[in-house]
């Protein structure tokens, strides 16, 4: 695998032993991740996986719809119903946002799945307008 760089940092850490490695700042703490939260978060994409097949979500879904679904998940959370894991739930549906934001961002996924943001929203958030529109709408 020769092709790959060592991506360095500017600052470095230095350890009692005397090795160095680069900083793991601004590299996320993947550590502070409750166990709990990823367990209970895998085993709703399993159902999911087992019902719509793996990866399904990640064709793309519309933006709205997983909002709607995330704030329902939490009202059922308020509600006190048990029947699924509505806290999993709003996780996932919070992820999926990120997702296809990030996706639509990076020009992996259609920007019609961006259906929250009116045009002035879409272009500060993504920095660009949406195909297909050139007029400022109140940015």
């Amino acid at each position: 695998m020769s092709g790959y760089e060592i991506k360095e940092t500017a600052t470095k850490a230095q350890f009692e032993t005397g090795a160095v490695r680069s900083s793991a700042e601004g590299r996320g703490m993947y550590d502070l991740v409750p166990s709990v939260v990823v367990d209970r978060l895998a085993k709703l994409l399993e159902k999911g996986a087992a019902v719509h097949g793996l990866n399904n979500y990640q064709k793309g879904m519309n933006i709205r719809r997983c909002m709607s679904s995330l704030l329902r998940h939490a009202f059922q959370v308020l509600d006190g119903d048990e029947t699924e894991d509505h806290l999993a739930a709003v996780i996932f549906n919070a992820g999926a946002v990120m997702f296809f934001r990030d996706k639509i961002k990076n020009g992996e996924r259609p920007e019609f799945l961006e259906d929250l943001f009116d045009d002035g929203q879409f272009r500060r958030f993504y920095g660009r307008s949406r195909e297909g529109t050139t007029q400022d709408h109140g940015a």
